[in-house]
C-alpha cells in the first residue's frame, strides 16, 4: 500500500524553511487527513443506521409495509432514520468537496510559494487553478502538475465540485432513498441524488453510495500520489 511519509516532509520542510513555515503548511496538510477521518465516520454512521434498520424486517414485504404504514410512531422513527442518513451523506460529501482547496494550501506552502515574489498570491487567492498556473511555470514542477491534473480532469471529480457548489450556494441536492422490492440485504436500501444542473452542466440521477465509493478512494489514492511528489520536491 502506497503511503506519504509525513514525518519525512516535516523534517525537510523545517529543515529548508524554519518551524513557522512548516507548521503554517502543516495545518492545511493536516486538515486534509481530518476530513478524510470525517468522511470514513459518517460513512460507518450510514452503515450502522442501515443495520439497525434492517432489524426485524424478514422480507421485501416488510419495507412495503413500512412505506404504506399510517401509524405515527412508524412514520416518525421512518422520518429520523432518513434525515440522519441524508444528514451523513451529505456531511460526508462536504468533507470531500473540501479537498482541493487544502491541497491547494499544502502545495502552496510546502513548496514556499509564498515566499516568492513572482509566485505570491493574496490569502483568498489560493486555489488549485491558480496553484496550477504557477506549476505551469517552472518544467520540475512537471510531474506535479500532472498528478493534480489527474486528480481535478475526472467526470466525478467534477461531479463533486458542481455538487458542493449548488449545495453551498443554491439549493441542497437531496439524497432520496427508496427500497428496492428485488433486492436483498442493504442493496434494498437505495440512495439516490436527484439529476441537477450547474452553470450549465446537466448531472442525472446519481446512485450515492456508489458514486461515494468511487470518488473517496480515487482521491484519496490521488492526493497520497501528490503527496509523495511533494516529498521528493522539498528534499530538493
Amino acid at each position: 500500500m502506497i503511503s506519504w511519509d509525513h514525518p519525512e516532509l516535516k523534517s525537510s520542510l523545517e529543515k529548508r524553511y524554519g518551524l513557522g513555515h512548516q507548521e503554517l503548511a502543516f495545518k492545511s496538510l493536516d486538515s486534509i487527513f481530518q476530513n478524510q477521518d470525517f468522511s470514513r465516520y459518517h460513512y460507518s454512521e450510514i452503515d450502522r443506521l442501515i443495520s439497525e434498520h434492517m432489524t426485524d424486517k424478514k422480507s421485501v414485504k416488510d419495507y412495503f409495509r413500512l412505506v404504506m404504514s399510517t401509524d405515527a410512531n412508524v412514520k416518525e422513527s421512518e422520518f429520523i432514520f432518513r434525515t440522519s442518513c441524508k444528514a451523513h451523506i451529505i456531511s460526508l460529501l462536504r468533507h470531500l468537496h473540501c479537498a482541493p482547496d487544502l491541497l491547494a494550501h499544502t502545495i502552496y506552502y510546502c513548496l514556499g510559494f509564498n515566499l516568492n515574489d513572482e509566485s505570491f498570491l493574496e490569502e483568498s487567492k489560493v486555489t488549485l487553478y491558480q496553484v496550477k498556473l504557477i506549476l505551469k511555470q517552472k518544467s520540475e514542477y512537471k510531474s506535479l502538475l500532472k498528478l493534480v491534473n489527474c486528480l481535478t480532469n475526472n467526470d466525478d471529480y467534477k461531479y463533486l465540485q458542481d455538487w458542493g457548489n449548488h449545495t453551498k450556494h443554491r439549493a441542497n441536492v437531496v439524497p432520496n432513498l427508496t427500497y428496492s422490492l428485488v433486492s436483498t440485504g442493504k442493496d434494498i436500501y437505495n440512495f439516490t441524488f436527484e439529476a441537477f444542473s450547474f452553470k450549465g452542466r446537466e448531472y442525472p440521477v446519481e446512485s450515492v453510495m456508489s458514486f461515494l465509493n468511487r470518488e473517496y478512494d480515487r482521491e484519496s489514492e490521488q492526493i497520497i500520489l501528490i503527496g509523495m511528489e511533494i516529498n521528493k520536491l522539498v528534499e530538493k
